[in-house]
């Protein structure tokens, strides 16, 4: 089977919100526990183009009770009444889809959602959900008022079950998305394109494809095109990103994994692609972290040179075209790669609009009203001299907030890179958990990393000082969603000697953005049982 086969594979992209983390305030280098050592490995030849910066601004810091004023050099994005409320509209139903997947499934979903939180979600949806939003919205701050990392509401991580359930029994969607796939290739099985053309139902759509994954098959295919690197620790590079900007987005910089980690022990084919970790900081902002990091590493494949895209933009423009979630921290990711892709939105480089980490951001402030477009998380821009509002999505907003701002000095030609086609890997009805990941995601790491959303428990959370994590069902649900973007795979049988034994097939590389001090120089090793049974949500979109 040609290689043009590994980029026929299908599921599911989808929503997440995340948590943000940060130790007791400090910087992204404080939070750096491994010591960096020399580079082993020589840095990568890459010229930098030469990017305008963005001269400082002064933040806009909005009292309660004062209207917000038009900030300098800002650049329009026209968001409809209309598309407003479609976007508010689909949100609650992803959340109703998502409740009702639980209750079909609760033998796969016990641990992403305890009885008595999905009890209390189905009576806010009964009765007045926003008023329930808000209520959860707050404990959970409250909560975690003097832990490491806020949490958003579980929600979030409901609406990501249910654009996955819905995506899963969408045939045309399926079709589409395979077409997408199949029109790149030449050498795509003629059984699938034949099918496709017929209008086949989902599931011969799916067994053609297993089929075609089968005749491939090999120990290539069980490994995701993986091998045992010749030597025993390799230095992660940092250098040479065209687009960098200020390093306000940055985890920590070179580092040395340890030396029985799978950073260390094992080639895979996205490892040549993988850009600076970076750390997200005081903010929920992993959805856009994990989809900017994919968008990174599929212009290193094409263009063969590293960059840095703005994250502080990326979440910006994916905030405002989500409702009213918009003045919340969370989105739902597989509405905004459908955003990305159908638009072709661009990305900007770090340079133009450097990420604002919010060190010293607190709890929001609804000053007063009950309108959600008043919402502001007090001292967001605190510390940041570049643009910002104490927003969510850090940007400007008219009155009837359908027009958001953002620096019209971005200069997006500088990379010209947009967002194409994307890929969805879904569960449900025709597939099972374990068959989307053994087959289709192992088999998409050959040629593509996938975004993964996830419910956390605590063993994800407090990572720092390992590297591997075992599925066990005494880790408790810390209550919350969280992105991250899958890199590689290690199937148990080729485990180096003193690597935990997983449950399931094997481990899952996963790039965070917490810093290179979380996990493994900033990667945790997730194990295939834990990601069956934690995940919410799986896509990958490519660049142009």
């Amino acid at each position: 089977m040609k290689s043009g086969l590994k980029r026929t594979l299908l599921g599911v992209s989808a929503a997440l919100a995340c948590l943000s983390l940060t130790v007791s305030g400090a910087s992204a280098q404080e939070q750096t526990k491994p010591q960096i050592q020399p580079r082993q490995l020589p840095a990568p030849q890459v010229t930098p183009q030469r990017i305008p910066q963005v001269g400082p601004r002064q933040p806009l810091q909005i009292q309660p009770g004062e209207a917000e004023p038009p900030l300098e050099l800002s650049a329009p994005v026209e968001v409809s009444e209309r598309e407003s409320a479609a976007a508010d509209d689909r949100f609650r139903k992803l959340v109703e889809a998502g409740v009702r997947d639980i209750l079909e499934n609760r033998e796969d979903t016990e641990t992403l959602i305890t009885d008595r939180d999905l009890e209390r979600l189905q009576r806010g949806l009964a009765g007045d959900f926003e008023a329930y939003l808000d209520e959860v919205s707050e404990e959970m701050r409250v909560r975690n008022a003097e832990a490491p990392a806020p949490l958003d509401p579980i929600v979030f991580a409901v609406a990501d079950l249910g654009s996955n359930a819905l995506a899963s029994r969408d045939e045309a969607d399926i079709r589409r998305s395979l077409s997408e796939r199949l029109g790149e290739f030449d050498d795509a099985p003629g059984e699938l394109r034949e099918l496709l053309s017929k209008g086949a139902p989902a599931k011969d759509l799916y067994g053609a494809l297993d089929k075609a994954l089968e005749e491939e098959g090999g120990g290539d295919a069980v490994s995701g095109g993986g091998r045992a690197e010749s030597s025993s620790v390799s230095s992660l590079l940092c250098t040479g990103e065209t687009g960098a900007g200020t390093g306000s987005d940055s985890g920590g910089g070179a580092c040395t994994p340890k030396p029985n980690g799978l950073m260390a022990k094992w080639w895979f084919p996205m490892k040549p692609h993988l850009g600076c970790v970076r750390n997200q900081a005081n903010r929920g902002t992993c959805a856009a972290f994990a989809m900017t990091a994919n968008a990174e590493m599929r212009a290193s494949q094409m263009r063969a040179k590293k960059y840095n895209f703005s994250e502080q933009f990326s979440y910006h423009i994916s905030e405002i075209r989500t409702g009213r979630q918009r003045w919340r921290e969370g989105m739902v990711t597989q509405d905004v790669i459908t955003e990305w892709t159908s638009r072709g939105t661009s990305l900007a480089p770090e340079s133009q609009w450097p990420y604002n980490p919010s060190r010293n951001m607190g709890s929001l402030n609804k000053r007063g009203t009950a309108t959600w477009q008043d919402d502001i998380y007090n001292n967001a821009c605190s510390g940041y001299s570049g643009y910002c509002t104490s927003r969510a999505f850090q940007g400007g907003q008219n009155g009837n907030a359908t027009t958001f701002y953002h620096p019209s000095a971005i200069i997006f030609s500088a990379v010209n890179i947009r967002a194409a086609n994307h890929s969805k890997y879904t569960w449900g009805a025709f597939r099972s958990r374990e068959k989307v990941l053994t087959s289709d995601v192992v088999n998409a790491l050959k040629t593509r990393p996938v975004v993964v959303g996830v419910s956390v428990t605590d063993k994800l959370m407090n990572a720092w000082g390992s590297s591997y994590i075992v599925w066990s069902s005494s880790d408790k649900n810390a209550g919350g969603g969280h992105a991250m973007l899958i890199v590689g795979y290690v199937p148990k049988g080729s485990l180096h000697s003193g690597a935990p034994k997983p449950e399931g097939s094997g481990f899952f590389i996963v790039r965070n953005s917490w810093s290179t001090g979380y996990g493994d120089c900033g990667y945790i090793y997730l194990d295939e049982k834990y990601v069956r049974k934690q995940m919410t949500s799986l896509t990958s979109f490519s660049v142009k």
